[in-house]
């Protein structure tokens, strides 16, 4: 049978602490790695999805400005709620000066 020491527990105590600690700060550091991996794919992904709906809308006419003319029933019901409102004694808007 094997006789062991004091001397010879604690010196695998501290081999062992030593092991187990230089181990952990390995996984915690993969571990902040991957991390800080993932996030910036996040923001790259994003960038790119945001970079492809800017194409897409510079591509359409007028820069992706909606120009779509105002049709005769909007104007009338425009005309309508403008008089309305009027009517019931809202602030009306004043002209702007050239």
């Amino acid at each position: 049978m094997f006789r062991f020491t004091i001397r010879d527990v604690l010196w695998l105590t501290v081999v062992v602490a030593l092991a187990l600690a230089l181990g952990m700060g390995w996984w915690r550091d993969r571990r902040a790695m991957s991390r800080r991996l993932e996030g910036a794919q996040i923001r790259i992904y994003t960038k790119e999805v945001a970079l492809q709906q800017w194409k897409y809308l510079m591509s359409r006419p007028q820069g992706g400005i909606n120009t779509i003319p105002p049709s005769d029933s909007d104007r009338q019901s425009w005309e309508e709620t403008k008089a309305k409102s009027k009517e019931l004694g809202a602030p009306q808007p004043k002209a702007l000066r050239d």
